[in-house]
């Protein structure tokens, strides 16, 4: 799921197995269209199988990561015993640095 100029998107109620090096992404990609922000990624089960993600969250700069909600999401690793947000969310989006 990537967050891309959006303004108010809702990304709610969705399976998503196996998500690669990210499950949602939080990007600008074109400077010259207003910066994404308010967002929502709810009410989601995400299921990693083999290895969690590089990163749960990807926030590049200029973008507004703190104006993002995360809430109400499943993150569940069956094969990972060492994962451990299998019932919570990640640390608010601003928490996340850019790479």
């Amino acid at each position: 799921m990537t967050f891309s100029g959006c303004l108010d998107y809702v990304f709610a109620n969705n399976t998503i197995v196996d998500p690669g090096d990210y499950v949602a992404r939080i990007v600008e990609e074109n400077p010259g269209r207003r910066r994404g922000e308010r967002g929502s990624f709810i009410n989601n089960i995400v299921v990693f199988r083999g290895r969690v993600p590089r990163s749960l969250v990807d926030v590049r700069e200029g973008t507004k990561p703190a104006t993002f909600t995360f809430a109400a999401n499943l993150w569940y690793a069956p094969d990972d015993p060492s994962f451990d947000r299998s019932y919570g969310d990640p640390p608010a989006v601003g928490a996340f640095a850019a790479p």
